[in-house]
């Protein structure tokens, strides 16, 4: 049997670690349950998708009143997505998920990223749906372009409360996300939390710079 020299080794593994972004298959480009920070508690499944019946149509920030989209964009037709479910904890149900908006071009991408960084100042304030609906729902938007991250982003909270007479129907879920962009790509990187309307300042922190690591591998340079 023949073996690979030292020389033939080393060379092989420049070739692999020198290819470029592009060249990496999307599943080994997606947020995995390694990566998720301890702040969010213990991964319990994880599930990737490429498919298209799974694409969102818009790129959506926040919804008014009636659930239409209020700060939005129309969403390119590549994306990626992993969802990593954590462990339940007190009734508390949280996930953790990525997913990616994948242009044309680099150029592209900057430009839905920049209108969307325009649209995200809408993401504020309390919505409240049709009164006479059951369960009524508010939402609380709160958003923020950040400026000293290694890639352009920002994040949009949004803490919804369902009101009911079914003890079954009412309850509170809050999602937290943040936009970045980075290569051909914006990626969405976000927190949702059913159980309770808060995410703590250590998971906030610990996602935004979960949210640079996962734009690193989209970045073409």
């Amino acid at each position: 049997m023949r073996t690979l020299g030292c020389a033939s080794l080393l060379l092989a593994a420049s070739v692999m670690f020198a290819l470029p972004a592009q060249a990496v298959p999307p599943k080994a480009r997606v947020l995995t349950s390694a990566e998720v920070p301890a702040s969010f508690g213990t991964p319990y499944s994880s599930e990737f998708s490429r498919k298209p019946r799974d694409n969102a149509k818009l790129v959506m920030l926040c919804t008014d009143s009636k659930g239409g989209p209020l700060a939005s964009l129309p969403a390119p037709t590549t994306q990626y997505s992993s969802k990593i479910v954590m462990k339940p904890k007190k009734k508390v149900f949280a996930s953790v998920n990525e997913r990616v908006f994948v242009y044309p071009s680099p150029e592209a991408a900057l430009a839905a990223y920049t209108q969307l960084a325009q649209e995200v100042a809408k993401c504020t304030g309390t919505m409240a749906g049709p009164a006479d609906e059951d369960p009524s729902v508010v939402d609380t938007y709160a958003s923020a372009v950040t400026t000293d991250r290694e890639y352009p982003s920002f994040w949009v909270q949004d803490s919804t409360i369902f009101t009911s007479r079914d003890p079954l129907r009412a309850g509170r879920t809050v999602t937290y996300a943040v936009y970045s962009q980075a290569g051909d790509a914006v990626i969405q990187t976000d927190t949702y939390v059913d159980g309770r309307a808060r995410v703590t300042a250590a998971q906030k922190s610990d996602l935004q710079q979960l949210a640079m690591t996962l734009s690193s591998k989209w970045d073409r340079q």
